[in-house]
């Protein structure tokens, strides 16, 4: 099969943003189902091209995840994980660098005063509260790892790669599912 052949077909405009946008929604629950993960996240500034509505390529996907990303996944504590939320509100609000795009997690924050912090006042995995004493398995890009001082605010625990690729999962789940859709789901949501 060529790289520009479909291998599905895109129901809707995959857009990304400075939010919750579609294309992360979409490329996170893919990670996620495919590291079988309770949660997913991927860095908005590693998503490079948009989509259209139609016929979807193997280039298509390349050109969205053009780099050689390994998927990998942590065993996070809720302390871990609601320090990776504080470090996503607040990147958020202060706007220095991209989210991360989310899935299986939900939360909802509100700017500080100081105009550079959020205050995070609500945070779900699967649908329930996160449990303050819970383990958690996280699936992300290797990238997102490396690159903890900025994305994660935390130390990193040991992690297992999956042995393949950002573009190879999503690639392989275009054509396990053949049609392609997401939803804004208010997984980040800003209150007021």
């Amino acid at each position: 099969m060529c790289i520009r052949d479909s291998i599905g077909t895109l129901e809707v405009d995959l857009r990304k943003g400075r939010g919750e946008s579609l294309l992360g929604n979409w490329l996170a629950d893919v990670l996620r189902e495919r590291a079988g993960a309770d949660v997913a996240l991927i860095n908005t500034g590693g998503i490079r091209k948009e989509l259209l509505a139609g016929p979807l390529t193997a280039l298509d996907i390349h050109e969205i995840l053009p780099f050689a990303n390994s998927l990998i996944t942590m065993e996070l504590t809720s302390r871990q994980l609601a320090a990776i939320v504080q470090r996503n509100a607040d990147a958020g609000v202060e706007r220095t660098h991209g989210i991360l795009q989310i899935s299986g997690l939900t939360y909802a924050s509100r700017p500080a005063p100081d105009g550079s912090t959020a205050g995070v006042e609500e945070i779900t995995v699967g649908g329930r509260p996160l449990d303050p004493g819970g383990i958690y398995t996280v699936a992300l890009p290797d990238y997102v790892a490396a690159m903890a001082h900025v994305y994660l605010n935390i130390e990193v625990p040991e992690v297992y790669d999956l042995g393949v690729t950002l573009t190879q999962v999503v690639v392989e789940s275009v054509e396990a599912t053949g049609t392609v859709t997401a939803a804004l789901e208010g997984r980040i949501r800003q209150l007021d």
